[in-house]
């Protein structure tokens, strides 16, 4: 999910399905003890995660490498029940000591998808989850100041 991206960010994000969202969520789920973290009760209530995102996860994420406030932007309009569903395997896997793997990758859909792996969330192993854009809401921009750029917009 790479809402603003040089040709060269956008080509090394879909190869290697990691965006900077993704790479701030993987740092973010291993540089920090999150079973001991202080949010940790805020993240076990339903739809915490929900527009808009907790100061404190952005404050985190940024100091990870997300630092675009459009890319909170982009995971704030992601579909609610997406998000929940993220948010369920995030706890569950901090509740195990289970390790998360994020991937971000282009489909044909119309709209935005969230694949959890497995569906059935382990007991032990890990949990791999992948968010799709549509590939029909990828626009290159013709502007002066982002020529060039691609940008991936969340579908209405």
């Amino acid at each position: 999910m790479p809402p603003k991206s040089t040709p060269k960010e956008f080509a090394n994000a879909l190869a290697e399905r990691r965006s900077r969202t993704t790479k701030a969520l993987d740092k973010f789920i291993r540089l920090r003890s999150l079973k001991n973290h202080p949010h940790l009760a805020d993240l076990r209530t339903p739809g915490y995660l929900n527009n808009p995102l907790p100061k404190w996860i952005k404050d985190e994420l940024a100091a990870l490498g997300m630092k675009q406030a459009m890319e909170v932007t982009h995971i704030n309009q992601w579909p609610r029940a997406q998000k929940e569903e993220v948010r369920k395997a995030l706890v569950h896997a901090i509740d195990r000591g289970l390790r998360i793997d994020f991937f971000w990758a282009l489909w044909d859909e119309k709209k935005e998808g969230t694949l959890i792996e497995p569906k059935r969330l382990p007991a032990k192993g890990k949990i791999t989850i992948t968010f799709y854009s549509p590939q029909k809401n990828v626009r290159v921009s013709s502007a002066e100041t982002t020529f060039g750029h691609f940008f991936v917009d969340v579908a209405k």
